[in-house]
């Protein structure tokens, strides 16, 4: 949902915009509200929230990762976290995928596909599998972000 783009809106909209409960009490000096507002401190009006919605920022804590790591017979990636910034929304879902040409042979360690954390293995060497994290709101699944693309190279080094 974003903000009208001009005219008048309320308290329960604000509150709907960072996925609180429509009548949740709170005050204009709150981060959420802030960050909502794109206001730093000091002062700042409710025109400063017009036509703003809520915005995601989506990072990986690295975009390359070299594993020559071996658990099991199975090379096995360094976690990779997907970190997000947002005005408020709490319930978020994460959703890791290959992109490009899928490698069948590479697949998700434990099922942990949902998480903010990233581990793959493979049985063999295999070199820029790709992955993104994409990022959904629970309430609607509504896409939020999707991340910078993350490439592992499964191999030993030379």
């Amino acid at each position: 949902m974003t903000l009208p783009a001009s005219g008048a809106f309320s308290a329960r909209e604000l509150n709907l915009e960072i996925e609180r409960a429509e009548r949740a009490a709170g005050n204009a000096g709150e981060a959420e509200f802030r960050r909502l507002a794109k206001v730093g401190n000091g002062a700042y009006s409710a025109k400063d929230f017009i036509g703003k919605q809520v915005e995601v920022e989506i990072a990986l804590t690295k975009i390359e990762d070299y594993s020559e790591k071996v658990v099991g017979g199975w090379f096995q990636s360094n976690p990779v976290d997907c970190i997000v910034r947002y005005a408020g929304i709490e319930a978020m879902k994460y959703q890791w995928e290959q992109v490009g040409k899928v490698n069948p042979k590479v697949r998700v360690q434990n099922g942990r596909d949902k998480l903010k954390t990233l581990v793959v293995e493979c049985r063999e060497p295999v070199v820029g599998v790709q992955w993104q994290c994409t990022v959904r709101r629970l309430r609607d699944d509504a896409l939020m972000g999707v991340s910078p693309v993350l490439s592992i190279t499964f191999q030993w080094r030379k």
